[in-house]
């Protein structure tokens, strides 16, 4: 999002929360002492920005034009598992990679043509035959002692 947009979004989350920040060259400095309104703030800009402050960083934002920076600034490109440089690692840290295999996939496809195979096994016709078991056929219950 350009850094304009950002600015005359957070102008209106502004107005909307302190009224009084109608001022367009004050809006910036206003401070963030009211902690209810702060909370309504942080709030509504990480649902617009889809981007929460974390809770490390809260304590920086005392002001609006704080928050407006930490909202300019790019985000930190994610740590990857190929950026590691893994002879730096301590001897106990291991990473076991979990390979997608052909496997589950063939598992998936046996179950669908188990399924499909039990929908062809309940025929209509055989809707209406019951199968009594004979309780010799099943060992008996085991009792609570």
């Amino acid at each position: 999002m350009p850094p304009y947009e950002i600015d005359l979004k957070m102008y209106d989350i502004v107005r909307e929360i302190y009224p009084e920040a109608s001022d367009l060259d004050a809006w910036q400095s206003l401070e963030l002492t009211d902690l209810e309104a702060k909370f309504k703030l942080l709030t509504a800009c990480g649902k617009h920005f889809s981007l929460v402050v974390p809770n490390s960083r809260l304590n920086e934002m005392a002001t609006v034009g704080s928050l407006l920076d930490f909202y300019k600034q790019a985000p930190a490109p994610t740590a990857y598992f190929k950026d590691l440089n893994l002879e730096e690692l301590p001897a106990n840290v291991k990473f076991q990679m979990k390979k997608e295999s052909d496997s589950h996939r063939r598992d998936i496809e046996t179950r669908l043509e188990y399924k499909k195979r039990r929908q062809t096994w309940a025929t209509p016709a055989d809707a209406g035959d019951t199968h009594h078991c004979d309780r010799r056929d099943h060992p008996p219950a085991r009792r609570r002692v």
